[in-house]
């Protein structure tokens, strides 16, 4: 069956749109080309107790690196979703203020990936101070060798030949790359929400930022084997009420090794059809055919603010005069 859908931004198109080549190598040929990172280690390293998480807020004003180890701490490992994942919950909480800080990491077997989300709740019976600045990531990655870091990333849609156009940026030391759609959606215009770090020494990490919303993302070179990226909403700036709970992006990083920089998009493609694509009964859903209508009727009337039940009728009609038959018809509300 044929599906088409209107919707300007559909997530799979977006993501096989910048995720080019080939599918990736299985685990043992990547272990093979000599990419060892064990993500298992990696999650139980950067979340242990006593030690800074990569991620931070501002919290009254105060920046979390400077009291979050301060905070109770809890760490719970849960049985993962799905085979080959790992799962922990890891705590912090502020004992005067009621605020609960949970950081849901989960780990993967067969992948060189890990992804973490974090969720602020209030356990108290006030208001709590505001929240704000919050990175979901906010971490410096160190490499091995010394020289020059690219940014692989890709323009979102606004409609154009040039949509999703690929773009490579050499770092330089000291300088940093700001990342962030333009119409608060969040494949619009400047920036899609997946981008590739290639390091010195044939090797890098992916980064994707899961959001349906406008987010925002700095990578900036801090000096020859280093690089930091922080990454979280476009805006944060709010206070939670009593028993108020909020959820922020989901970050995603894979770390490759390879002959080039392809290898992380082609692991990380991969990645995605073994762990986030849609499945029906074990097998990957189909995909679906999107077209979008634009006739050029001349304003107010046009399809985009008149929408009637003829309107939408005649727009199905139309395609089955070209011999193509809809399963759904899939309408905005109206611009």
């Amino acid at each position: 069956m044929i599906r088409i859908f209107t919707c300007r931004f559909i997530t799979s198109a977006i993501l096989l749109a910048f995720m080019t080549g080939s599918l990736a190598r299985s685990q043992a040929q990547q272990e093979k080309s000599g990419n060892t990172f064990d993500p298992q280690l990696w999650v139980k390293t950067h979340f242990a107790k006593g030690r800074i998480p990569p991620f931070s807020f501002k919290y009254g004003g105060i920046d979390s690196k400077t009291f979050i180890k301060g905070w109770k701490y809890s760490a719970e490992k849960q049985t993962g979703l799905e085979p080959n994942t790992e799962e922990y919950i890891f705590s912090y909480q502020d004992n005067k203020s009621g605020l609960v800080v949970k950081c849901i990491v989960t780990s993967y077997m067969d992948y060189p990936a890990v992804e973490w989300i974090l969720k602020f709740s209030n356990r108290s019976a006030s208001n709590t101070p505001l929240i704000e600045s919050t990175e979901v990531i906010s971490y410096p990655f160190d490499f091995n060798r010394k020289g020059f870091f690219v940014l692989h990333r890709a323009l979102g849609s606004n409609a154009q030949r040039s949509d999703f156009q690929p773009i490579d940026q050499k770092l330089q030391i000291g300088e940093s790359i700001s990342m962030m759609p333009a119409g608060g959606r969040s494949s619009d215009n400047t920036a899609l929400p997946f981008f590739n770090i290639e390091a010195p020494g044939k090797q890098g990490v992916m980064v994707a930022v899961g959001w349906t919303g406008s987010w925002r993302a700095d990578v900036s070179q801090v000096d020859e084997k280093s690089v930091h990226v922080s990454s979280g909403m476009g805006k944060m700036h709010l206070i939670l009420y009593p028993g108020e709970e909020i959820r922020t992006p989901r970050i995603c990083l894979l770390f490759w090794k390879g002959d080039d920089r392809m290898t992380g998009h082609n692991q990380f493609r991969q990645f995605i059809l073994s762990h986030h694509f849609r499945r029906i009964n074990g097998r990957f859903a189909e995909y679906p055919l999107s077209g979008s209508f634009d006739y050029g009727d001349p304003a107010p009337c046009n399809e985009y603010n008149c929408l009637t039940a003829d309107y939408a009728i005649a727009l199905v009609k139309r395609y089955k005069q070209f011999r193509i038959i809809s399963e759904v018809l899939w309408r905005d509300a109206g611009w």
